[in-house]
């Protein structure tokens, strides 16, 4: 079967990345386990199950812990793709079959050859907020911490896939066409996306993350599935 994702070679890294004496971490919290793929409409949207929640470490020279302020934490932006379940290949973009040419009639002359000038649509595969600013919040063991969370996010098309995801600073990024250094990545657990037909439903999983929102005049509990 022809592979109709926009493929592009994996980029190797390590998961973390010095600067300015500082390492930065990515780490999992919540893998994603699910979904139902959305298909090629813009309407029927059908999250990964469960949102995949992403947690950043921040370590001095001296590999010692380092606390982030809200300032700190909200220059920090993680951005996620769509991987091959083996990361080899990049997922994010699909060709819409609905833009592939169609198989002449029966009844027509094929005498005449009909050439399209219409190049295949390409749309996003991994469909959604796919770029995340970090959150100071609480764990479940009142831990003060930089966490990403990615509640919308669906996919097209059926299949296995990961999430890598990667985060950079953009604290002091001025000139428009600078790019932000890639601070720190890391991978997900393998997830399955099934048809309508094949899923199997929501996973029903128990909440693994209790967070609060840290607030100086009040917190509020936020409950991820």
């Amino acid at each position: 079967m022809e592979n109709v994702y926009n493929t592009t070679h994996m980029w190797n890294s390590s998961d973390s990345h010095k600067t300015l004496g500082r390492k930065y971490c990515l780490k999992i919290v919540q893998n994603p386990i699910r979904a139902r793929m959305c298909g090629f409409g813009e309407k029927d949207r059908r999250p990964i199950d469960p949102p995949p929640v992403v947690q950043l470490f921040a370590f001095d020279e001296y590999e010692n812990p380092v606390e982030l302020d809200d300032i700190e934490s909200s220059k920090m932006v993680t951005a996620v793709t769509l991987w091959s379940e083996n990361g080899a290949f990049q997922c994010d973009f699909v060709i819409n079959p609905a833009s592939l040419p169609t198989p002449q009639a029966a009844t027509y002359n094929n005498a005449v050859n009909v050439l399209s000038l219409h190049e295949p649509i390409k749309m996003k595969n991994l469909v959604g907020i796919t770029a995340s600013s970090g959150l100071q919040l609480r764990d479940d063991k009142n831990n003060l911490g930089t966490f990403f969370i990615f509640n919308d996010l669906s996919v097209r098309t059926e299949g296995r896939f990961v999430l890598r995801f990667s985060v950079t600073d953009i604290n002091g990024i001025d000139e428009p066409l600078r790019q932000a250094k890639v601070l720190s990545e890391v991978q997900s657990s393998p997830f399955d996306v099934y048809s309508a037909k094949n899923f199997p439903g929501m996973t029903g999983k128990l909440p693994t993350l209790i967070i609060v929102l840290h607030d100086p005049a009040h917190s509020s509990m936020v409950l991820f599935f």
